[in-house]
């Protein structure tokens, strides 16, 4: 990642000091209170593990509204959006290449086809 990228996503040095610092806050603070919390009986397992899914999902959809909001994305159903995130993060490992068949750029353009300002975007039918 060049320079130029990081200050596309940054208004400046400050806020990226800040969103590290956040994330290195949050991340410290998550693995304390795994520290600190007993363990759990098997039937509440599942249960925590479907709030931590549910949870996990509800930011990535905050995200695709935020998006669609900033006309990054044309008008999509947010969940169904979410699930094509979370399909395409979870088999990755099937159709990334390391050694470059698929570069980096056309990855990107497929899949960003159809969103606004992409080359070939048109509205949905």
């Amino acid at each position: 990642m060049r320079e130029p990228t990081i200050y596309h996503c940054f208004s400046g040095k400050d806020r990226i000091r800040f969103e590290v610092h956040e994330a290195f806050s949050d991340r410290l603070s998550a693995r304390q209170q795994a520290r600190s919390v007993l363990p759990l009986p098997p039937e509440a397992e599942g249960e925590r593990a479907r709030e931590k899914r549910d949870c996990y999902e509800a930011l990535v959809e905050r995200i695709v509204e935020q998006a669609i909001e900033k006309g990054a994305l044309r008008q999509v159903d947010v969940r169904l959006a979410t699930f094509v995130v979370f399909g395409m993060c979870n088999w990755a490992y099937q159709w990334i290449d390391a050694g470059g068949r698929r570069l980096q750029r056309e990855i990107a353009y497929t899949a960003t086809a159809g969103a606004p300002g992409s080359p070939d975007h048109k509205e949905a039918r």
